[in-house]
């Protein structure tokens, strides 16, 4: 996982050490027939987070290359779980791969070009989800998911003997077993050098001071505006930030 995190070196010219800083574990079981939309996990910087900006506002921080000197570098591991066998139908040409942009700009001949990995039961992938456009292919798409009402209180709950019930407002809408669903955790981490360089991020927002203006992001993004795609000034300035 530490090799997701790029390599920075000293004035010396030796590689600075790499420090993991874990964040969040998140457990996904899937259905036949769900999939997993295409999305930039939450980007982080030193004076901006999900905790002071929509997360819409960050991504475009991320991909305008102009806040990159205050980027938190991520480690996404997406490991999987699912107990599909060798020989079992369900284990190659099923769905549910783990698809993602492998360049994300519309400079190169390859911007889109598409990199896909097979959830292989026990195999994972690493990438940087702050930066990495990633999905998942419809797992089953020959199977259609049940249709669940949003104002309906909805789970998938293990009933024993290796069986799972999706339950919608008390009644059974579905009946699974275990080698039926796509199962995979997540895990993320910040990269650091040093546990001391993660406690002072983890502390930066308890100073005010610290965290990025709105109006100074938004004010970096309308300069670039201006200087490399030629809006003219005044247009910009009658847009209000909500519209802008």
């Amino acid at each position: 996982a530490e090799k997701v995190c790029p390599v920075q070196y000293s004035s010396d010219g030796v590689a600075k050490p790499v420090y993991l800083d874990p964040f969040q574990f998140n457990f996904i079981i899937q259905v036949p027939g769900q999939t997993v939309a295409v999305h930039l996990d939450a980007p982080y910087f030193w004076g901006a987070s999900r905790f002071q900006f929509p997360q819409w506002l960050l991504v475009c921080m991320v991909f305008s290359d102009l806040f990159y000197d205050k980027f938190i570098h991520q480690v996404q591991v997406v490991g999987y779980l699912h107990q599909w066998t060798v020989g079992e139908e369900k284990k190659v040409g099923n769905g549910g791969e783990f698809v993602f942009y492998k360049k994300n700009d519309n400079t190169s001949s390859d911007s889109m070009s598409i990199g896909v990995a097979t959830p292989y039961p026990r195999s994972g992938t690493l990438v940087d989800g702050s930066k990495v456009l990633h999905a998942a292919k419809v797992y089953r798409p020959e199977v259609k998911a049940p249709h669940l009402d949003k104002d309906k209180v909805s789970f998938l709950k293990y009933v024993g003997g290796d069986r799972w019930e999706i339950q919608s407002n008390g009644q059974t809408v579905a009946n699974y077993t275990t080698n039926d669903l796509r199962i995979s955790i997540v895990y993320r981490a910040k990269c650091f050098h040093s546990k001391e360089e993660a406690d002072k991020y983890n502390h930066f927002y308890d100073d005010a001071s610290n965290i990025m203006s709105l109006e100074g992001i938004l004010n970096t993004l309308k300069a670039d505006l201006i200087k490399t795609k030629g809006v003219r000034k005044e247009d910009l300035d009658s847009i209000s930030n909500l519209d802008l």
